[in-house]
């Protein structure tokens, strides 16, 4: 019987690149917990929190992306808000930008619900109306809900992501066809060599 114990593992090359962008992540993440918000389970109000969330950070992530890929010194862009970063790229791409249309008006609305919630303060809560007994009865285990938590809704989750996925597309669709690749998808490649045992 042959014993190849001692034989040394064969030792490859492996060379990969890819272009990550965040964005596709965020909005995957977004997209998933908008499906999950849409079952309408127990808890779903934490899935459209996720989705709002999710597509605060993506929409900053787009505008990042397309900045840096396309906008000279945009590494200078940092410390200026969301708006005034998808305002530049929206320029640069010869996009209207509006903040009076959709999907602009959507996207100021998603940035100020992000800054209320990241940077929340506690809020006192009162609720004092005249109620018959059938709407009492809708809503006898229900606490009251906050300026924020009443903007935490299935409606304006979809209205979140959608927003964002509308701008995702205004932007890749002023592109070239020929560059549309490069924003679209978040492909790599590589390869691999076997080294040649020189023992």
């Amino acid at each position: 019987m042959f014993d190849n114990s001692t034989k040394k593992p064969q030792k490859y090359k492996v060379k990969r690149t890819r272009h990550y962008k965040p964005y596709r992540d965020l909005m995957a993440a977004a997209y998933h917990a908008l499906e999950d918000a849409k079952e309408g389970r127990p808890g779903s109000h934490y899935y459209q929190l996720t989705v709002i969330i999710f597509s605060a950070l993506a929409v900053e992530a787009v505008a990042n992306t397309f900045g840096e890929e396309l906008i000279e010194d945009w590494q200078d862009s940092d410390r200026i808000k969301t708006w005034e970063k998808l305002n530049l790229v929206s320029e640069n791409l010869g996009v209207p930008y509006d903040e009076g249309c959709e999907p602009w008006s959507s996207v100021r609305w998603l940035i100020s619900v992000r800054n209320r919630l990241v940077h929340g303060r506690p809020q006192a809560v009162n609720f004092n109306k005249v109620l018959t007994k059938v709407q009492l009865d809708a809503i006898a285990r229900t606490a009251p809900k906050s300026k924020i938590e009443e903007q935490i809704s299935l409606k304006n989750s979809e209205r979140a992501f959608g927003a964002v996925d509308s701008i995702l597309d205004l932007f890749i669709e002023s592109l070239p066809e020929k560059e549309q690749h490069r924003f679209w998808g978040d492909g790599w490649s590589g390869s691999t060599s076997l080294l040649r045992d020189e023992s």
